[in-house]
């Protein structure tokens, strides 16, 4: 009986990991990016669990349970480049400097005309006059 719960407890073990997400630039908080223990990472630990995740608060603080094991957690908030970031060291302190991604339109792509009352519409649009002056720039 002893033994059994003694390997239960042992197959439950996990480790708090606190810590804040932030800006690598100008160090400010992130809120509402997500940490999150990829599923794989799950399986190979043994895990009988699939989703182990956090969001950051107003201050950029998160605090994650992660099951014993695991050794990495995965970053990620919009706008920014995804990272991982492994869990070694002091895990109540954990600092994650995130670096904005930018990415720039190719093209545009024009989608139709179609007239709608302005409180019906529910899109961001743009209404692009053609003139002479427009013409004579894009042909040059």
């Amino acid at each position: 009986m002893l033994l059994s719960l003694v390997s239960a407890t042992a197959a439950v073990a996990s480790v708090t990991v606190k810590g804040r997400v932030v800006d690598a630039g100008d160090q400010q908080p992130l809120v509402g990016a997500t940490i999150i223990v990829p599923e794989k990472a799950l399986e190979a630990a043994g895990s009988s669990r699939r989703n182990v995740n956090a969001l950051t608060d107003i201050d950029g603080n998160f605090t994650i349970v992660v099951p014993d094991g695991i050794t990495a957690v995965d970053c990620r908030y919009v706008g920014y480049a995804p990272m991982t970031v492994e869990l070694k060291g002091n895990l109540d302190h954990l600092v994650i400097p995130m670096t904005a991604a930018s990415t720039e339109l190719s093209e545009v792509v024009v989608t139709g005309y179609q007239k709608i009352e302005k409180r019906k519409l529910t899109a961001a649009i743009q209404t692009v006059a053609v003139n002479d002056n427009m013409l004579g720039s894009a042909m040059s």
